[in-house]
C-alpha cells in the first residue's frame, strides 16, 4: 500500500475465494476526482502513468527470461500479495543470475536501459502471478484517480468524502 494513497470506503483486499485481488491502472485513474480541475501538464503525466511502461516489461523478460502474459499495467498504487508466489519469483531471479549477491542486488545490477523508471515491484509481480499463479489472484477493477499527487493541494474533509461516492481510493 503506497503511503500516499487513502482509501475512500470499504473494498475487498482478498476475493471470497481467498484470491488476491489485482487492480489494473486504467484511464480512469488518470481522470481527477470530481471537482479537481487540472492543468493539461499534469493531466498528460497522468494519464501516461496509466500506461504500459516499456522499460518495465523490458526488464520483466530480461530478469525472468519469459514475457509478461497480460496485456495491461498494475501500477496501482496497491496490492495484495501471496507469500508463497512471491517467494518463487523472487527464487527464479536468484536461479537466473548465480552468485552470492542476494536477490535485490541481482535486480539493481541487471536491469537494462536508461530511462529513470527501469523497475516496478508492482508490474514485476502482478505479470508473475497472473502467468505462475493464476489460482491464487485474479484481475479486478477499481475506481482510484493519482489527482492526490498534485502539488500544494490538500483535499478537506469534504472533498474526500465527494469522492467516496465515486471512488474506492485516491492517490
Amino acid at each position: 500500500w503506497d503511503a500516499d494513497t487513502v482509501p475512500l470506503r470499504p473494498f475487498r483486499v482478498f476475493g471470497i475465494n481467498g484470491r488476491a485481488l489485482l487492480t489494473p491502472a486504467t484511464i480512469d485513474a488518470a481522470r481527477p476526482p470530481p471537482g479537481v480541475h487540472l492543468d493539461p501538464g499534469t493531466t498528460r503525466k497522468m494519464v501516461q502513468a496509466t500506461r504500459i511502461h516499456k522499460p518495465y516489461f523490458e526488464n520483466y523478460r530480461h530478469l525472468l527470461g519469459e514475457s509478461p502474459t497480460f496485456e495491461g499495467s498494475f501500477i496501482a498504487q496497491q496490492m495484495p500479495i501471496h507469500v508463497p508466489t512471491l517467494k518463487r519469483l523472487l527464487d527464479r531471479v536468484e536461479q537466473r543470475f548465480p552468485g552470492g549477491k542476494s536477490w535485490p542486488w541481482k535486480v539493481i545490477q541487471n536491469l537494462r536501459g536508461r530511462d529513470g523508471n527501469l523497475f516496478s515491484e508492482y508490474e514485476f509481480y502482478a505479470q508473475f502471478a497472473l502467468q505462475h499463479a493464476p489460482e491464487f489472484h485474479e484481475v479486478r477493477p477499481l475506481l482510484w484517480s493519482r489527482a492526490g499527487r498534485l502539488k500544494r493541494w490538500r483535499p478537506s474533509e469534504e472533498q474526500f468524502t465527494q469522492w467516496a461516492d465515486q471512488l474506492d481510493y485516491v492517490a
